[in-house]
């Protein structure tokens, strides 16, 4: 099925859920610095960022402002990291 997917210009990363094992849940768990998920945020959210990463920052995003509100908003607002918040077209 990778292949075939390839064949019909499938991108090579979404093709590769085709592939045993590859498109499994897997559960994980990461450590970031705030200034780190900012950055993220601040790559992730642009008009520019491919979909699914977009999808997945705006979830970050809002775990993010869930445990840090002030800090996050105030990490963009003195200018940091700028902020796309027009991403939300």
């Amino acid at each position: 099925m990778y292949s075939e997917a390839l064949e019909l210009g499938i991108a090579a990363e979404q093709s590769r859920l085709f592939l045993p094992s590859y498109g499994m849940y897997v559960r994980w768990f990461w450590t970031s610095s705030l200034q780190g998920v900012a950055h993220f945020l601040s790559q992730r959210l642009e008009n520019d960022a491919q979909k699914e990463n977009k999808e997945y920052a705006k979830v970050v995003e809002f775990l993010a402002e869930e445990h840090f509100p002030v800090a996050l908003d105030k990490t963009f607002e003195i200018g940091i990291f700028y902020y796309p918040r027009e991403y939300m077209n």
